[in-house]
């Protein structure tokens, strides 16, 4: 792989907030070359953000969810961290935890499937 400058990297911060999310600009990594077709290799600032969390933080957030019984507490916890984490949603934390077997991933999709729910619901009435 061919080595460039930082000068001749492409501008990769947010155009468009659908296309990168809310509030994470992308990162250069690097890129590759398959099939004539340039990929640009990017990390979005979101990951960063997780990595940041103190292992405290991590488990708070962990039993805030545990102790979340109904998909209504989930829902709200949800908005509150949302609120409080402008950097990072709460799907993306969830998606770290399993990643890294922090939490059991029944309990992970359970969570993820009550988020999920709650999007298409939300998705569904702004299409009707």
């Amino acid at each position: 792989m061919a080595q460039i400058s930082p000068a001749q990297q492409p501008s990769l911060h947010k155009e468009n907030e659908e296309d990168v999310g809310q509030d994470h600009d992308l990162i250069y990594i690097g890129q590759i070359k398959f099939d004539h077709s340039l990929f640009l290799i990017v990390m979005s600032t979101a990951s960063s953000h997780i990595d940041a969390m103190s292992k405290s933080r991590r488990e708070a957030i962990v039993d805030q969810l545990r102790a979340c019984k109904t998909t209504e507490e989930v829902l709200a916890y949800d908005a509150l961290f949302n609120v409080e984490n402008k950097h990072t949603r709460l799907y993306i934390v969830i998606c770290d935890f399993l990643h890294s077997r922090t939490i059991s991933r029944a309990i992970g999709a359970r969570w993820l499937k009550t988020l999920l729910d709650d999007r298409e619901k939300e998705l569904d009435s702004i299409r009707q």
